[in-house]
């Protein structure tokens, strides 16, 4: 699910056919705001990859924002006389709006893209309404990962109605654990004091889940933090980037 308020990048599995060998890679990144050092990074994932796996490589960019999705799909410049390189793009207008059960237990993992590249819009309640099943048709290891993605992308109002439906719909299921901290802060009567601790865990437990060491000075910040917005903001960057430093390295503008 690494951006200073850019992207998180991730590949896919490559298929792999019978014998073994692999056929192509495709490298998804999740783009959620402008970044001119992808500009030179991107064309540097591609023929890294396809190099390693001597096989056709492709980056798709999913941008929920459509200005970043229109900047992403510019083309890149590349030497003089060269075709300049692009990668593929996918954002708000090219998604498809996965808004019932029905649709959501067909494709899964499109009504998951489709909430998180229209989840920014705060009308756009009926988005919620296929995450549920769409969940309950992937493989529960996949699960933290597609809600730290979710939750992450979220306009505030639709995050507060998912924590809200995850403690209906998956009740008595386990939870991603920054799930569970934030539902389990919502439904008790605690202080503020309370809640930030219980958000700051949450934002540990993300970076955890996604694989970033944190340093034992970051881990106190975050412990130490007691203001709710830079927190939530901590958790949006954990969700993107790759090291503990550059997550706190950034505060809300007042």
């Amino acid at each position: 699910m690494t951006h200073g308020d850019a992207a998180t990048s991730h590949g896919t599995p490559p298929l792999l056919p019978a014998h073994g060998r692999v056929l192509g890679v495709v490298i998804v990144e999740v783009q959620l705001a402008i970044d001119a050092d992808k500009l030179f990074t991107w064309p540097l994932y591609v023929y890294a990859t396809r190099n390693r796996n001597r096989c056709p490589t492709w980056l798709l960019v999913v941008a929920p924002d459509g200005a970043v999705a229109a900047w992403a799909a510019e083309a890149l410049p590349s030497a003089p006389r060269h075709p300049a390189w692009r990668p593929l793009v996918l954002g708000p207008e090219e998604t498809p709006w996965v808004t019932t059960a029905e649709e959501a237990a067909r494709s899964p993992e499109l009504a998951l893209l489709s909430a998180m590249a229209h989840g920014g819009d705060e009308s756009a309640a009926a988005l919620l309404d296929a995450p549920p099943s769409a969940l309950a048709h992937m493989p529960r290891e996949m699960l933290a990962g597609f809600l730290a993605m979710l939750y992450a992308v979220l306009a505030p109002t639709l995050r507060k109605q998912l924590e809200k439906l995850m403690t209906t719909t998956y009740a008595g299921m386990p939870l991603p654990p920054f799930i569970q901290n934030f539902i389990d802060l919502g439904e008790t009567e605690g202080t503020a004091e309370g809640t930030a601790l219980g958000r700051a865990e949450a934002v540990l437990t993300l970076m955890e889940i996604r694989g970033i060491a944190v340093p034992a000075t970051v881990r106190a910040e975050v412990l130490a933090c007691a203001h709710l917005p830079t927190l939530d903001h901590w958790f949006r960057r954990a969700a993107k980037l790759k090291s503990a430093a550059a997550v706190v390295r950034s505060r809300p503008k007042p």
